[in-house]
């Protein structure tokens, strides 16, 4: 996985955070874990302050590393597969038709009987 990809990946990740939220299969103890991130972000107690700016905005940015660490495998639920690559070999020089409907009918010479 290059570079690009995996910060695209992690920003899918962020944006399906409401989706995480939202289920209700999801357990409490994680999303009371991504609460205290968002409350600990912007309470003005912290760690090491955010007016050290470079060092500041390392205490939040670490945390959030961790949180989306331990969240992956959830999150990924909500995100999907990332085919953009794989799919791109798998059709490349083919013809793809969009919104056909088609159904398929069985004959009657193709059926087993079960009597």
């Amino acid at each position: 996985m290059g570079f690009f990809t995996g910060i695209r990946r992690w920003i899918k990740r962020i944006g399906s955070l409401g989706k995480m939220m939202k289920d209700r299969d999801v357990s409490l103890w994680k999303k009371i874990l991504l609460v205290f991130a968002v409350i600990y972000l912007f309470i003005p107690i912290e760690l090491i302050p955010d007016f050290l700016l470079p060092v500041g905005l390392a205490d939040d940015i670490i945390l959030w590393i961790c949180v989306l660490q331990i969240l992956k495998a959830t999150l990924d639920k909500f995100v999907g597969p990332d085919l953009s690559r794989t799919a791109k070999k798998r059709y490349k020089g083919k013809n793809i038709i969009d919104d056909v409907e088609f159904e398929i009918k069985e004959d009657e010479g193709d059926r087993k009987s079960t009597d």
